[in-house]
């Protein structure tokens, strides 16, 4: 079994960058996020209305295959059906309206998990997601918990829109989307965010994406001999 380091977050804490620029600077480190593999497979189920997205990624489980591949360039793709996707299609604001339905499929977390213990018998990774730790408990080298308070999620929600080109939401229009999400995912019967035993956590708050890295690392190599890692700057 390889070593496996676990990032789980609220939406905006900032876990997806914290992660991938984590396993950028440990070498032999590979990227994974359970939410891109999520998105893949909802985006195989579209055209599909946030009504039918449960029952359908039910019924067609068996016929998408959705894996993460790591690039020449130390990137995530997400396949399906041995397809590449780029990050918009991941994006598509109809992937969007039906991920906590499809996340929520039991299912289809079994198939996801079962792939990402699969993928930590041979390599080392950084996996982020909302349920990580859950899923690694047994056998994580570490585990974070990024948190961030309120008012900063729907400023990054709202830095979000803007940097898309979108039109920037109010902050009662963000606040309203963060909720509904939480909403969402605190009904599934597996995968909901909580706080493991042993994980360490993080107040992303006030912290730039350098100063979260830094806080990571300086956990990391409290385990790992500080000349084993390579510098990311």
């Amino acid at each position: 079994m390889g070593d496996v380091i676990t990032i789980d977050g609220p939406e905006y804490s900032g876990k997806t960058t914290a992660a991938s620029n984590l396993a950028k600077y440990l070498p032999g480190y590979r990227y994974i996020s359970s939410g891109n593999i999520y998105r893949g497979f909802a985006h195989a189920l579209l055209p599909c209305t946030r009504e039918e997205a449960a029952e359908k990624a039910a019924r067609m489980l068996d016929s998408i295959q959705v894996v993460s591949r790591e690039t020449a360039r130390g990137e995530e793709t997400i396949f399906v059906n041995g397809m590449p996707l780029t990050k918009s299609d991941l994006r598509k604001p109809e992937v969007n309206n039906i991920m906590a339905e499809v996340a929520g499929v039991i299912a289809l977390r079994g198939k996801v998990n079962a792939f990402l213990l699969e993928e930590a018998k041979t390599n080392n990774l950084v996996v982020e997601g909302r349920d990580m730790a859950e899923v690694f408990r047994d056998c994580a080298f570490l585990m974070f918990l990024l948190l961030v308070n309120r008012p900063e999620q729907v400023r990054r929600c709202q830095q979000k829109y803007e940097e898309e080109g979108k039109r920037i939401p109010t902050g009662e229009e963000a606040l309203n989307h963060i909720l509904d999400r939480e909403r969402r995912d605190a009904g599934h019967e597996q995968g909901a965010l909580q706080e493991w035993p042993g994980t360490i956590k993080i107040d992303t708050t006030l912290l730039n994406e350098a100063e979260v890295l830094y806080a990571l690392r300086f956990k990391v190599e409290e385990k790992i001999p500080v000349e084993s890692a390579t510098t990311a700057e």
